[in-house]
Formats: C-alpha cells, sequence, structure tokens
C-alpha cells in the first residue's frame, strides 16, 4: 500500500518539535538546583516547594509537545482507505510520553552529569518515547495488523535513546549567561532536539509496513484525522507558547533579581558599613519600583482599549496588545512610524497636524483609523502629553476605542426611526401594559388620529364593537403562548368609518424574558378586500354575459341539491343549446355572435324567476336551475317560455336574425343527486332534442341513456374500425339512359364488423356526424375512391366516374379540395374522374371556405352534385352561384312517381330547371320499369338505383362495367 505524506502537517509537526525541545531545555533550567552563571541560586526554589510544580508541569508540557509532535506527524500519513484512530490508544500514547519526560527533568533535578546516570536515563526516555510511538502506531488498529522493518525499528529505538541522551546532555551543558550568544545556542540545541526527536518518529514511520487491501478497523467509531488535528496542532502550540511565555517572563524576572542583586553587592563592598541599611532601601525601592512596573505594564498589556504613546515628533514609541489587534499590525511593524500610519488626521492650513491635543494640552476627538488590511474603523481618540520628573514634555500618549458598531448602531437606530415614519403600515408601540407610547405617520394617515391623540390611550381605543370579548381573549392568550398574532379584524377611523385591516403584534421581552413593550403593525385592507371581491366575482361570471359561469353555477347547484335532499322537494336543470349558431359566427362573424348571445342572455332572463339560476357554460351553451319546483310541467312551462322568447326576432349590429334553441331538462333527484349525473342526463336530453328536429325541449329518460350508452359504444367501435381499416367502399352504378351504359359509380360506405359482419350507413354514419368522426370517414372514403380508380384503369376498365358524399361540416369548414388536389396528383388521375356529392344545405351555409373549395375543385376539373334535390331549401340563386354540374332527384319522389301526381310534376319541374340550368339530371332509388320509363320518357339523364343493381364491391363493379 502506498504511504505519502501531507507536506504542510510534516512541517508543523518539526515546528512543534523544535517548539517542544526549547520548552524543555527552557524547563530544565527551572528544575535544575544549581547557579547558571548569573549569580542566583536557583536551589532556593526547592525551599519554596516550587520546584515540584515545575517538575510535574514541566513534564506534561514537554511530554504533550513530544506527544503531539508524534500525533501530527501521524497525522500527515496519507493512506488510499478511511482513517481514523482508537480513542482510548491515544489516550494510552500519552503516558510513555509524560514518564519520559519526568525521568529527564527529574534527573536533571539530581544535578549530577554522571555517564551511567546520563546512559540510563536516557534509554529510559528513549524506550518511553518509542512506547509512545509505537502505541499511537496502534491506535489505526490496522487489517492485517501493520508489520515493521527491524532494521528500522530498531533504528528508531536507538534515535529516541541517543536524541533522549543528547537532549540530557544539552540540557546540563547549557549555562545561561547573559548576551544574544545564549539565545543563539539554546535555540540551536532546541533545533538540534527537535530533528532528532522527528527523525525518530519519521524513522519509525517508515519501519512501518502496510499491506495492500489493509483497512481500518477504527474507521467506524474512531477519531478522524480532522476531528483531532485543530484539537492537537492548537492545543499544543498554545501550551508550548504558553510555557515558553511564562518561562520566559519567569526567567526575564529572576535576571532582573540577579541583577539587583549583583549591585547590591557591589555596594556592599564599597559602603562595608551601611551596607545592610543601604541593600534593603535599594531592594525595597527596587521591588516596588518593579512592581508598579508591572502593575502599569499588566494595565496597559490588559486594557481594552488601545494605548499608544508618541515621541515628540508624533512617532509611535509603543503599543499594547490591544493596539496591534485593533489595528492588525505586529508592534515592531509599528514602532517609530508616525502616526498618521495608523490614523487619518486632518490638516491644517500651515500643513501640520491639526488634530487638538495632539502637539499640546489634552484632548478628546473622533477619527478614522486605517487598518493594515486597508479597511476603515471609527475611532475615539483621547489624547494628553507626557512628562518627565522636571516638566518637560516627552510626547504624548494616546487612549484609542473602536465606536465602530456604537457608530453602526446609531445608524441603524436612526434608520429604524426612518423606517418606522416612512413606512406605509401602521405601527403602534405600547408598554406591557398596552398604553400607547408611539404611533408613526401612517397610523395617523389609516385611523385619522394624531400621533398626539393616540398617547397614553388603551391599544383598542379604536376597537370597531363588531369582535366579542372572546376574540380579544383569544388573541392575547396566543400573544403570550406563541409570541406573536396576526390575523384580519375591523377597526373604527376617527370618523366612525368601519375598515378591515391585517394586524400583526409582537410582545418585546428583556434579558431576563419580561414582556417591556408591544409592537402592533397593521395595513388598511379594504381596497384589497374590494379587489377580492371584484376577482371573485370575475372567477364567477361569464365575461361576455355577465351571468354565473360553470363554476358559481355547479356551486349554487350543489347547494340546491343539498336542500332538496333535506326538504323533499325537486329541482330542475335546463341545459340549452341554440340551435345552428356557428352559421351566424361563420357567415357574420364572432362580433355578431357575441353581441347576439349577450341579448340572448337577457332575453332568457326576462322569463325566468328571480331565484333561478341562468348561466353560460360557454359558446352557445346555456344552464338554467329551476329550485323547489312542483312538478314536471312546471319545468316544461319554463322551457316552452324560454323557447318562445329566443324564436323573436333580435336586432343585432344592423340585422335581423332568428335563432332557436333545444332544452334538455333533468330532473333531482329522480334522475340523479349529484352534479355530474344531472348535466350529463340533461345535455343527453339536450341531443335527442336536436335529433328530433330542435327548437324543443325532451326529458331525460332512462331509454335515453340506454340510447346514449349504446351511441358511445358504436363511436368507440367505430374509431377502432377507422384505425383497424374495417370500412369499405360499395359501388352503386350510375346508367345513361341514352345508351344504357354505366357512366359513373356512387361510392357508399360500409362497416364490415368482425363480430356483427356488414353494418349498414344508416346505423353509424349520424353518430360519426355528431362525434365529429365524419370528416375523417369522408377523407378515408376520397383516398380509397382515388385508389380503386387507378386499380380499375390499370385493369383497362373503360372509363368510369366515381361519386363521393361529403357532408357540409366537410366541404365548408375543411380544406377538401387541397387534399383532392393532392390525391389526383398521387395517382395520376384526371379530375373528371372524380365527383363530389353535396347537399343543398352545404350551399345555405356558404362558408368562405366553401367557396374557395368549389372554385378550386372546378380548376381541378371535378364535378359537384346536388344530393337529394328538393328536400332542402331547393335555391336557383345557390345552383346560379356555385359551379354544380348535376342535381340528384331525392328518392322519395321517385318512389310513387307512377301513382302520385304530385311526385310526377315535382320530378317534372325538377329536371325542366336542371336542363334549363344546363344541369344533368339524376333520378335515385328506379326500382321498377314504370318509374324507369316516366324518368326516360321525361329525359332523365341517368338512373340510379336497384332496377339495374345494388352497392356491390369494387370486383363485382368491374364486372357489371364490363357486362353493360
Amino acid at each position: 500500500m502506498i504511504v505519502t505524506y501531507d507536506p504542510w502537517l510534516v512541517g508543523l509537526s518539526l515546528i512543534i518539535a523544535a517548539m517542544a525541545a526549547y520548552a524543555s531545555l527552557s524547563l530544565a533550567e527551572r528544575v535544575r538546583p544549581v547557579s547558571d552563571g548569573t549569580g542566583l541560586d536557583q536551589g532556593t526554589e526547592q525551599a519554596t516547594g516550587r520546584w515540584l510544580a515545575w517538575l510535574l508541569g514541566g513534564a506534561l508540557v514537554m511530554g504533550l509537545g513530544i506527544w503531539s509532535m508524534h500525533f501530527i506527524g501521524m497525522l500527515a500519513v496519507r493512506l488510499p482507505v478511511a482513517m481514523a484512530y482508537d480513542p482510548a490508544m491515544i489516550l494510552g500514547s500519552m503516558l510513555p510520553a509524560f514518564l519520559a519526560s519526568l525521568i529527564a527533568l527529574f534527573t536533571l533535578r539530581s544535578g549530577k552529569q554522571r555517564p551511567l546516570l546520563l546512559l540510563g536515563a536516557g534509554t529510559v526516555m528513549g524506550g518511553g518515547i518509542a512506547a509512545m510511538h509505537y502505541i499511537g502506531m496502534a491506535a489505526m488498529r490496522m487489517f492485517p495488523a501493520i508489520r515493521y522493518d527491524p532494521l528500522l525499528f530498531w533504528l528508531s529505538i536507538l534515535i529516541a535513546v541517543l536524541a533522549s541522551i543528547a537532549a540530557l546532555s544539552l540540557a546540563f551543558r547549557l549555562k545561561r549567561e547573559p548576551g544574544r550568544g545564549y539565545l543563539v545556542k539554546k535555540l540551536l540545541a532546541a533545533l538540534i532536539m527537535g530533528l532528532a526527536i522527528a527523525g525518530m518518529h519519521y524513522t519509525g514511520m517508515a519501519a512501518a509496513e502496510f499491506a495492500e487491501g489493509s483497512v481500518c478497523l477504527s474507521a467506524e467509531g474512531g477519531l478522524t484525522a480532522e476531528f483531532l488535528l485543530p484539537w492537537v496542532a492548537g492545543g499544543s502550540l498554545l501550551l508550548l507558547s504558553l510555557t515558553l511565555l511564562a518561562s520566559f517572563f519567569d526567567l526575564r524576572l529572576a535576571d532582573q533579581n540577579a541583577y539587583l542583586v549583583a549591585q547590591l553587592r557591589q555596594a556592599n563592598e564599597q559602603l562595608q558599613e551601611r551596607a545592610e541599611r543601604l541593600a534593603e532601601q535599594m531592594v525595597s525601592e527596587a521591588r516596588a519600583h518593579a512592581e508598579r512596573h508591572r502593575m502599569l505594564a499588566a494595565v496597559v498589556e490588559q486594557s481594552s482599549d488601545a494605548i499608544i504613546t508618541l515621541d515628540a515628533h508624533h512617532a509611535i514609541s509603543s503599543l499594547n496588545r490591544s493596539a496591534e489587534e485593533m489595528f492588525g499590525y505586529a508592534a515592531d511593524a509599528l514602532l517609530g512610524s508616525s502616526i498618521d500610519r495608523i490614523l487619518v488626521l486632518p490638516a491644517g492650513p500651515d500643513g501640520r497636524l491639526s488634530v487638538a491635543g495632539l502637539a499640546e494640552g489634552t484632548s478628546r476627538c473622533e477619527v478614522l483609523g486605517r487598518r493594515s488590511d486597508g479597511s476603515y474603523l471609527s475611532v475615539s481618540l483621547s489624547n494628553a502629553p507626557l512628562f518627565d520628573e522636571a516638566h518637560c514634555r516627552l510626547g504624548t500618549i494616546s487612549i484609542l476605542r473602536d465606536v465602530t458598531s456604537d457608530r453602526q448602531v446609531s445608524q441603524q437606530l436612526q434608520q429604524a426611526a426612518a423606517v418606522f415614519q416612512s413606512t406605509n403600515e401602521g405601527v403602534v408601540i405600547t408598554d406591557e401594559n398596552a398604553i400607547i407610547i408611539a404611533a408613526n405617520r401612517a397610523f395617523s394617515e389609516i385611523t385619522g388620529y394624531t400621533e398626539d391623540e393616540a398617547l397614553g390611550q388603551k391599544a383598542g381605543f379604536t376597537k370597531s364593537g363588531l369582535h366579542d370579548e372572546d376574540f380579544y381573549a383569544r388573541m392575547w392568550r396566543q400573544i403570550q403562548e406563541s409570541g406573536q398574532w396576526s390575523g384580519e379584524i375591523m377597526d373604527r377611523r376617527k370618523n366612525g368609518e368601519l375598515y378591515p385591516k391585517w394586524m400583526g403584534i409582537s410582545p418585546v421581552r428583556d434579558g431576563e424574558g419580561k414582556i417591556v413593550n408591544y409592537i402592533g403593525v397593521f395595513s388598511d385592507i379594504s381596497q384589497l378586500k374590494e379587489t377580492q371581491q371584484r376577482l371573485k366575482y370575475v372567477a364567477q361570471h361569464d365575461f361576455l354575459t355577465d351571468l354565473p359561469n360553470r363554476f358559481l353555477f355547479e356551486d349554487r347547484l350543489e347547494q340546491a341539491l343539498r336542500k332538496v335532499k333535506r326538504r323533499g322537494r325537486s329541482l330542475a336543470l335546463l341545459f340549452l343549446d341554440l340551435d345552428r349558431f356557428k352559421n351566424v359566427n361563420d357567415s357574420l362573424g364572432h362580433v355578431v355572435g357575441d353581441h347576439l348571445l349577450v341579448q340572448v342572455a337577457k332575453r332568457i332572463g326576462s322569463v325566468i324567476r328571480e331565484e333561478d339560476t341562468l348561466a353560460r357554460l360557454g359558446g352557445d351553451e346555456f344552464t338554467l336551475l329551476l329550485e323547489f319546483i312542483e312538478d314536471q310541467e312546471e319545468a316544461a312551462r319554463t322551457a316552452e317560455q324560454v323557447l318562445a322568447a329566443v324564436q323573436e326576432a333580435f336586432q343585432v349590429d344592423g340585422h335581423e336574425l332568428f335563432i332557436s334553441a333545444s332544452i334538455g331538462i333533468s330532473l333531482a333527484p329522480q334522475d340523479g343527486d349529484d352534479i355530474t349525473r344531472l348535466l350529463k342526463h340533461a345535455d343527453a336530453a339536450m341531443y335527442k332534442a336536436k335529433a328530433e328536429g330542435r327548437n324543443r325541449f325532451s326529458f331525460y329518460s332512462v331509454e335515453l341513456s340506454q340510447r346514449l350508452a349504446r351511441r358511445f359504444e358504436i363511436e368507440v367501435e367505430l374509431r377502432r374500425a377507422l384505425e383497424q381499416g374495417e370500412l369499405r367502399l360499395y359501388y352503386q352504378p350510375q346508367v345513361a339512359v341514352v345508351d344504357r351504359r354505366i357512366r359513373g359509380a356512387e361510392a357508399l360506405i360500409r362497416w364490415h364488423h368482425p363480430q356483427k359482419g356488414l353494418i349498414p350507413p344508416d346505423a353509424f354514419l349520424a353518430i360519426a356526424e355528431e362525434s365529429s368522426l365524419l370528416t375523417r370517414i369522408e377523407e378515408w372514403a376520397l383516398a380509397e375512391a382515388c385508389r380503386q380508380l387507378r386499380q380499375w384503369q390499370d385493369q383497362s376498365l373503360p372509363p368510369v366516374r366515381i361519386a363521393v358524399n361529403l357532408s357540409s361540416e366537410t366541404i365548408s369548414y375543411h380544406p377538401v379540395a387541397a387534399q383532392i388536389q393532392q390525391l389526383l396528383e398521387q395517382w395520376d388521375l384526371p379530375g373528371q374522374s372524380l365527383q363530389l356529392e353535396i347537399t343543398e344545405g352545404s350551399l345555405v351555409e356558404h362558408t368562405s371556405l366553401l367557396t374557395s373549395n368549389l372554385a378550386q375543385l372546378a380548376q381541378l376539373g371535378v364535378s359537384v352534385a346536388i344530393d337529394d334535390f328538393g328536400t332542402g331549401y331547393s335555391s336557383m340563386a345557390y345552383l346560379k352561384r356555385f359551379a354544380v354540374s348535376k342535381l340528384k332527384i331525392d328518392k322519395s319522389f321517385v318512389r310513387d312517381i307512377a301513382i302520385d301526381p304530385n311526385d310526377k310534376a315535382i320530378v317534372s319541374a325538377i329536371i325542366a330547371m336542371g336542363h334549363s340550368l344546363g344541369l344533368q339530371v339524376t333520378a335515385e332509388g328506379v326500382e321498377n320499369v314504370e318509374q324507369l320509363s316516366y324518368l326516360v320518357q321525361q329525359g332523365c339523364d341517368e338512373i340510379q338505383g336497384y332496377y339495374y343493381s345494388q352497392a356491390v364491391e369494387a370486383e363485382a363493379f368491374a364486372r357489371l362495367v364490363q357486362e353493360f
């Protein structure tokens, strides 16, 4: 397994090793009882008992320093597996380090530098350090277990022993002496010791061999490197720093004392008689001075304010720790610098610093401070001059306080006050007894009361009186329990006007949790409520007729049904649809259609009861709810009144329009007791009224449901038939009277149902028209007819023409001419081989698309025949306006032509009219020779009917053409 090391952590371990070595040497100085060359015998420490504290504390610090170096070195190890360390073993590894350090310091305490003592103590100490290392390695709990290279293993232990002997020897030999030479020696000795300790550690790490695929058993529940690193590194650095600092100050104090003692001894030699008194006086003064100095230094250093002394040239001569932290500079970086390096001081006219008192006198002002990172802070600056004993000015002492946060708080208070006064919401502040102590401008604008009128009033002095005491009790209880309340409440303005407002109340508590204030924030929601009402009205009403829409109608119907269930009464639901309203939109435009719908709504509304609900569901569909009717006859009478009102002429945008309606009626609870069924049944009844001829009403019945179910079943199967190719075209010959040759055929649709067999068109075409499937079927018929024509031509069949029936919906509202052109091009057919049969009603609608389709068909050579002529409008104007080439006499006139004089007259008139217009005439439904003779006698051009043949499949028709 590849082992790598984090270079930063390796460096950190070396630093801590050096620091630990330096601390060890410093601690050694405190436990040695012999004189260190300064003249002060440190053996007096034993008399005071302090040596034991230094011994134990030093062993702890020294041991933790060695242990932390080791453990940071271990954390520097990077293995390609998840790592963690066993907490118990980590703690266990500290004990050998502590014992090794205790042995070392205790050996130094003996004060005797004997070889055997050094060898024995160094061996035990090195063994403890090695034990610490390998117990720490065991804290990884690797599986398989870590193997160690024997040579490197014993080498690491040897290094630990030699490093320990060297450390003890250096500690014995290092003698404290004045000057920087001692410090350099001590630092060099600490560096050598640190490198030796680190060398032992990394030699031991090099001895470790990790097997491929090793896993760390401590990874689950152990302490991770991310957790240990900040604690070990931070704790060790802090502890070593504090130890070095304490040792430094202690030794510094010892140096000062030693110096004073030496001076006293010299004075004693010079002044033998007065030595004791003078020595006592000097010692006393020295101690007092040192105490004052220490106290002053402690005060200055511990002060939270920055304290800076300046010389006569305003250069910084000293600064305390708070000044370093405030401006982000180390003391050495600022000493000797001008004060304007850290303060932005305004300049006077002469260019000199103009801060009052900076050069003379005492002053206080506020200036900007400049941090080392370039940021600024607000500083409160107090200056005072410094004088010596002769009252000569030495410089200035400046005390600086960071007031940035105070300034920010002040600005925030000013901003809060501005927000308080400028917000559009009313704000009221009360004391703990709900007495108003402040109110903003918006409060006055909303309520009409000035702030002076509100101050001192109880917070509820604007109550509307519409809420009972329970309401307010619940409100205050919620404030106490949850810490806030918000809701809608009615209030009263000063002029007595009631208005709704949305209010929130929150308590303000002091540091002990006691409520000291309440803050109420409210807004006038009158306009919002009005807007909500308007939106609700718009959401529930039809934008065109202003009648209730489907949403509101169903809501009222649901409420009415609940009343029916409770009171045992009946209601009626009328579903109304305007007949042929689409013609109005297509011929006169949607604007006229919309205006007509508005008048229809008003006309119906004028004949119904006030308690009835008339609604527009969409398009030309209306619903009418009749509540609490006595019987079915009452619903019928209302339906008759509505039909009569709608039939009267409408004057719309200069047009006189006539329209009718079809109405379906369902009753509750007879026909259903829920909204869905009642609407469905009324809709079904309406379609029944349309099927029976329109301009009438029809009641729902069970038979109607059964018929609708059957219709739905046929519609579903018909859709499947289109997808699965179950439709077929049959062809009925059209025979020319002149030569009795087959000139063409009418293509008739048949449905070959897989279970029910052949289904005639009468059983499904009407359903197809109602379900919007008819256009798809007719488009299929056109495509199939063209395909068949191409096949007959390829079979060299004599040319024939196929006539395909198209509904008014297809010819008037779909681009059928473009489809036919594409089919003719696809099958390479002449336009004359195709004929379209349409009804007279298609010409009556004459939409713009109908006109365009007929014009394009004429250009293609496709002829158009009027089917069932005589049963519709029979208008000469339509025949003249559009490119029609044939009239087809309906079979109802041909059936009794031999015995009915009226039928004879009608047939003769149609033939004569058609010929006078240059049109061919075809008679349908010819079944016997008498019918044929009369038609031939009157000059009819073509005969179609069972006399010659019924509709047959394509193969049979081809044989008929060849046989004729």
